[in-house]
């Protein structure tokens, strides 16, 4: 599924591409094709980011006030060619790694199976993930000035996600419950908005407001679940929900 996904995701990229090759010349100064990076930012207010650190923590545990200052960073790499006047379309490529609160879990006892013992975790027993995703975007711009002015964007991304207990101090018995490395995906879509001013010629800068959502989003078990996949999806579709992003392209 994932493969077939991202191969049509590809398929149309470059299909697209391919058809407006010879259309009228637009861009800025005939520059049709950038490239560049950027990162969404989101406030980490009850989930940790990759320091463990979130705003939660300065009321729940009485941590320090350098605990608000606690923000999450998406990277990502882009590429874009602009189809006309008003219209561009892209390829991005994007990596995270971040942490998100365990929560308890029962399990039996192996010596006496008729208990049930629990396991409650630690505030500072942390799961880690790493996210990786490709993906297309499709870019409306507000006046016919393409890549220059406020833009309205669509985005369609592939995740694929690998989870872990981040403390070693947990016992290698309590790791294989919770569901230690696992991997899993998701589809992401979003829908942003921003602006985009151009410097020496050569150089897009770029701001906006993003807002998302994905399937899975494991909403309804994250609470009380203890399987891995649901706790780490669960805090990737947080990060996804609202971020402000930024970004410097370069105009070959």
């Amino acid at each position: 599924m994932k493969k077939t996904v991202f191969q049509i995701l590809i398929l149309l990229f470059f299909s697209i591409l391919f058809i407006n090759l010879r259309a009228q010349p637009s861009g800025y100064v005939g520059k049709r094709f950038f490239f560049g990076l950027g990162t969404n930012i989101n406030y980490a207010i009850m989930q940790p980011n990759n320091r463990g650190r979130c705003a939660a923590n300065v009321i729940d545990y009485g941590e320090g006030i350098g605990q608000l200052m606690a923000f999450s960073f998406i990277n990502s790499a882009h590429m874009e060619y602009i189809l006309g006047e008003k219209f561009s379309m892209g390829a991005k490529a994007l990596y995270w790694e971040t942490k998100f609160r365990l929560n308890p879990i029962d399990y039996y006892d192996m010596s006496n199976p008729q208990f049930i013992n629990s396991y409650y975790p630690e505030h500072t027993d942390l799961g880690q993930v790493y996210t990786k995703g490709a993906g297309i975007y499709f870019k409306l711009y507000r006046l016919p000035y393409a890549p220059l002015g406020r833009y309205y964007k669509f985005s369609l991304t592939l995740l694929n996600s690998v989870s872990s207990v981040q403390n070693s101090a947990i016992p290698d018995s309590i790791k294989q419950i919770y569901g230690n490395d696992k991997a899993f995906n998701q589809f992401s879509i979003s829908y942003s908005v921003g602006k985009q001013s151009i410097i020496y010629n050569r150089f897009i800068l770029s701001s906006g407001v993003e807002i998302g959502t994905m399937f899975p989003q494991f909403l309804m078990e994250r609470e009380t679940s203890s399987n891995m996949e649901v706790m780490a999806g669960a805090k990737i579709f947080n990060a996804f929900l609202l971020s402000y992003s930024i970004g410097i392209s370069f105009l070959p």
